[in-house]
């Protein structure tokens, strides 16, 4: 899983197929048997690659290596003049741009609010699948369970989106920055310890392997989709009910694709904090 950016040019490639595959099955009123398919397929990906990412890590073991030796470690760089070492360098994320201590408020707060939304988005969509799964007749007029939520979590998942990419402006592969441009002062170091004790408790393994597991429901379901419609027991007909459906997945399967990418983002974080941790103890002994 990649850091997020604004300027990853296979993300965005991929991000705009699906965005007008999205677009074309949203506006046509007749859909081939293929393309259906091979859109739920694309999509389905999403679900895929978050479930194999998050459930093969483990990031207990390193805030424990971090906070371990907190107090230590706030005690040793009272002996450095920030003014000093505001020149050196030391680690920060790939393709960051910004202070610390901005970067994990927005950390948390994109955490604390879409991970609870995630949730809500993936337990309306299994709902929504089975909807139509069991009740699809293009002969009735129907509506998608959940379809009026999915256009507002979809608005919600703009906003944690931009929120986050503002720190990844340049995809530059650059992970070395000086210490007064991810750092206001030192003062900063004790509000990130506990900024990351707070990442911790709510973004943890426990709660993102739930998440995990949902998703893989989800994509289970869609494969039931993709053998009904291969099976010709799907019309060809594109209404209101089926356009609703690859919307909701579509709009479900970015917003667990982009947990996933805040998570790997937390993961990358703790690593070079814990760089940055390192090179402050070094020099508190010179």
């Amino acid at each position: 899983m990649k850091l997020f950016t604004n300027t990853d040019n296979q993300e965005v490639q991929d991000k705009t197929s699906l965005e007008s595959y999205s677009h074309y099955l949203s506006n046509t009123n007749v859909i081939a048997q293929e393309a259906l398919t091979d859109y739920l397929f694309k999509v389905k990906d999403k679900f895929t690659n978050a479930y194999n990412f998050i459930t093969n890590q483990y990031t207990d073991k390193i805030v424990q290596d971090i906070v371990s030796n907190k107090f230590e470690t706030l005690s040793k760089i009272k002996r450095i003049n920030f003014t000093n070492i505001r020149e050196h360098i030391t680690s920060k994320p790939e393709n960051f741009n910004g202070k610390f201590v901005e970067y994990t408020l927005d950390l948390i707060n994109s955490n604390n609010v879409m991970l609870t939304e995630v949730e809500t988005t993936l337990n309306n969509l299994k709902m929504s699948i089975a909807s139509f799964i069991n009740d699809y007749d293009d002969k009735k007029l129907n509506t998608l369970y959940g379809s009026e939520y999915f256009k507002k979590t979809e608005k919600l998942l703009e906003v944690h989106t931009k929120a986050i990419a503002v720190y990844f402006p340049i995809n530059n592969g650059n992970t070395k920055v000086k210490f007064k441009d991810i750092l206001k002062s030192l003062h900063d170091v004790d509000a990130l310890y506990k900024d990351i004790e707070i990442l911790d408790k709510n973004a943890n393994l426990s709660r993102l392997n739930y998440i995990a597991k949902m998703a893989k429901d989800c994509s289970e379901l869609v494969d039931v989709i993709i053998e009904q419609n291969k099976n010709g027991n799907i019309s060809l007909k594109n209404d209101d009910f089926k356009k609703q459906l690859t919307e909701a997945i579509y709009i479900a399967a970015r917003e667990v694709e982009f947990v996933s990418a805040l998570y790997a983002n937390t993961v990358y974080f703790y690593g070079s904090f814990k760089n940055v941790l390192d090179d402050l103890n070094k020099l508190s002994d010179m």
